[in-house]
């Protein structure tokens, strides 16, 4: 029997709890680092209630990340977020109102050092623009992310149970669009004063990093573009839904801005944080034509005068960009077409047997009514979107001649009669004017039995003189 004090010595880390919580003496703590209790013991009393209570404070923490794709996963490559705000409230285990405030650090990390067991929230103040990231995606606790409508809630420390897998994941929202155009050359390039198409329907398609279906559809505006914005970080089809006339240029001929990117279907893209892509184009183009007349030219002017027929059944072979080879055959008429015809520069090629000359190119001032071949080419046809050409003529003509005999009309009565014999190596001269205006002057001699002949003429006005 006697006066006692008890006294504790706490373990390394270790810090007292509350002095005489609650009511049942059997279940506090009596004993703290200011405060040890005197005893008095009588004979045979013994004391089984002198207790201490004691903890470890906890720290807790962790990362605050960029999540691009905005899976709820911290992926490999995914950055940290600096000078990101937090806020710890709560009440520790003694009863006591607990506010920090802390920020991450230049990779995205924070702590909330000794903190006391109770139960607690984190306050996560988003940066301008960004928004939280799908929480508690996956199974994995220390890679996904934790907050809902900005906390993370639902906390409990333990004493030093200590916890860093509090993490916080966030996004920006980006967009897509650009511009539909009207490739006039068919180059597949953005060319200067070619224009955009309002009304073209464009959508899109896809899955964001929620793992939600997304469909938006919209059409291009008076100028050609389109946009889809604030749209979460995914993978998207863009479709251009166009209908006759209109045909896809060709793909990938130059800079991404500038270029068209209709292959085949959709274009597809992955879509991260903050992206805003500007680039996704359709150049269209609407098919052109080129065609008319092949005709006989008898009077060889190189001009389509009332009655010329037309030369039925000539093979005619057009070629062009891409390695683009049709033929056709001129109608009953002489008249023929290629159709739907991409936008490049074009030859004509006339199959016709070699008993016909081509006629002089270019004559008169009318385009309708010329003809435009070079031999049996017509080199340089320049089409562009939506282009009908209809003056693409080629005029042919087959020689002529003049023959005839001369012989001494002895009794004049202009009649070749029996005893009347040839004249031989006298002069015969051809003169006039060619159906293209060419002057000709020829000059052969009669042969032995008198006749002579002016062959592979030109259709013409012309005279003989003897």
């Amino acid at each position: 029997p006697g006066t006692y004090n008890v006294s504790v010595l706490l373990p390394a880390g270790y810090r007292f709890s509350v002095l005489n919580a609650g009511n049942d003496e059997t279940k506090d703590s009596d004993i703290n680092s200011t405060t040890s209790p005197q005893y008095s013991l009588m004979s045979g009393v013994s004391v089984d209630d002198a207790d201490a209570g004691i903890f470890r404070t906890a720290d807790l923490g962790n990362l605050v990340w960029h999540d691009l794709n905005a899976n709820g996963l911290l992926d490999a490559g995914e950055p940290g977020l600096a000078f990101v705000k937090l806020t710890l409230e709560g009440t520790s285990g003694a009863g006591v109102p607990v506010n920090l405030m802390t920020t991450t650090d230049s990779q995205g990390i924070y702590t909330f050092g000794g903190i006391e067991p109770g139960n607690y929230r984190i306050l996560v103040e988003s940066p301008a623009g960004y928004e939280f990231t799908l929480a508690n995606a996956g199974n994995n606790d220390d890679l996904d992310s934790d907050v809902q409508n900005g906390e993370i809630a639902n906390i409990t420390v333990i004493s030093g149970g200590t916890t860093t897998s509090l993490d916080a994941g966030l996004f920006l929202r980006g967009s897509v669009g650009d511009f539909v155009w009207l490739d006039a050359n068919g180059n597949g390039i953005q060319d200067a004063g070619e224009t955009g198409i309002a009304q073209i329907p464009v959508s899109l398609a896809g899955t964001d990093g929620f793992g939600q279906a997304v469909l938006r559809n919209i059409v291009t505006d008076d100028n050609g573009y389109y946009l889809f914005d604030g749209l979460v970080p995914g993978n998207y089809n863009i479709t251009f839904s166009f209908t006759d006339p209109y045909n896809a240029t060709l793909p990938n001929a130059t800079n991404d801005d500038k270029d068209s990117d209709l292959i085949s279907g959709p274009v597809s893209l992955a879509l991260v944080s903050g992206q805003q892509i500007r680039d996704v184009d359709a150049g269209l183009f609407t098919g052109g034509s080129v065609g008319n007349f092949v005709w006989e030219d008898l009077n060889a002017n190189g001009i389509q005068d009332a009655g010329e027929p037309g030369i039925p059944g000539v093979e005619v072979v057009l070629t062009g960009p891409a390695a683009i080879t049709r033929t056709t055959q001129t109608d009953a008429s002489g008249f023929y077409n290629f159709a739907q015809l991409s936008p490049g520069i074009y030859s004509i090629t006339l199959g016709l047997d070699a008993s016909y000359i081509t006629t002089v190119k270019n004559s008169g001032s009318d385009s309708q009514t010329d003809s435009d071949a070079e031999g049996r080419v017509i080199n340089g046809v320049s089409i562009v979107s939506g282009l009908q050409r209809n003056d693409l003529d080629a005029g042919f003509f087959r020689y002529a001649g003049i023959s005839g005999q001369l012989w001494e009309d002895k009794n004049g009565n202009e009649v070749r009669e029996t005893g009347e014999s040839p004249v031989a190596g006298a002069s015969v001269t051809l003169t006039g004017t060619s159906g293209a205006g060419v002057s000709v002057n020829i000059t052969i001699a009669t042969s032995a039995d008198g006749t002579y002949a002016f062959g592979s003429l030109v259709p013409g006005d012309y005279s003989v003189t003897i």
